[in-house]
């Protein structure tokens, strides 16, 4: 998590509801990662008080310096855990139906499974990226049959919005898009992602991977796949701290705090 403003983090918390009771009871650690950058991050208090008021015992918080890239960069350095849930501050769960433990038992269980994602527009094929390979064939967007533990979609996409990867996944792609000196930019507190995050370079990488090879292919390493049915509507949205944007998601993350956090 990269708590920008602790409002926000009070917002996503009270999303999450009989999950965040389902983390507390199994003990899960939290990390809070903030980045600091140029100036000291002003509000640690009030974040303290928003974690006490949920609360979380097991948890830390962290100084970064360089957004998103530089908390990618912490994960690799110094998360042990297989897995993680990683949230950004200023989404909100519109649905809290899921079983972490269960989540947890597929990850165990199919080692294909590498990232289950929370999509912002629903589960339908609207902007993914990529929807044919290099042998034009159409890409699967299709419930997985395999797994019968939680409704899984087999999908082309990626994004740091709320997901679980498995970490050794993570770790993979990183070196594959990141050259080693990240690493000793993160430790010197000279890495900055800017306002398009880590993701965009992982876009990037996926595009190109299958527009050049077939897509049972690409499937095998990257093992992305949606979280619910097909055709269901959304799981979270965005409550848009830096007011960029002014899409159907941000509203209703608008509409969430208005009518859910504050009625």
């Amino acid at each position: 998590i990269v708590p920008d403003y602790y409002k926000y983090i009070d917002y996503l918390l009270y999303s999450l509801g009989e999950v965040l009771s389902e983390i507390i009871n199994l003990n899960i650690e939290w990390i809070f990662l903030y980045d600091v950058r140029e100036k000291e991050f002003k509000q640690e208090e009030e974040l303290k008080k928003t974690i006490k008021k949920y609360n979380l015992i097991n948890y830390k918080i962290e100084r970064i310096h360089g957004g998103s890239l530089s908390a990618l960069f912490y994960i690799l350095n110094y998360v042990e855990t297989p897995y993680i849930f990683y949230l950004e501050h200023d989404f909100v769960f519109l649905k809290n139906n899921f079983n972490i433990a269960k989540i947890v038992e597929v990850f165990d269980k199919y080692s294909f499974v590498n990232k289950i994602l929370f999509k912002k527009d629903g589960n339908t094929e609207s902007l993914l990226w990529a929807y044919t390979d290099v042998d034009n064939n159409h890409i699967d967007f299709l419930q997985e049959e395999m797994i019968t533990e939680i409704p899984l979609i087999q999908a082309c996409y990626w994004s740091n919005n709320p997901h679980f990867i498995r970490l050794s996944f993570l770790e993979a792609l990183s070196k594959k898009v990141y050259p080693t000196e990240y690493n000793n930019l993160f430790k010197e507190n000279k890495i900055y992602s800017g306002a398009g995050g880590y993701e965009e370079p992982i876009i990037d990488l996926y595009k190109k991977e299958v527009s050049t090879k077939k897509w049972s292919d690409v499937k095998k390493f990257w093992g992305t796949f949606l979280y619910g049915e097909l055709n269901e509507s959304t799981y979270i949205a965005h409550t848009d701290a830096s007011n960029r944007y002014d899409t159907e998601c941000e509203q209703l993350g608008k509409d969430w705090i208005i009518n859910v956090f504050n009625k």
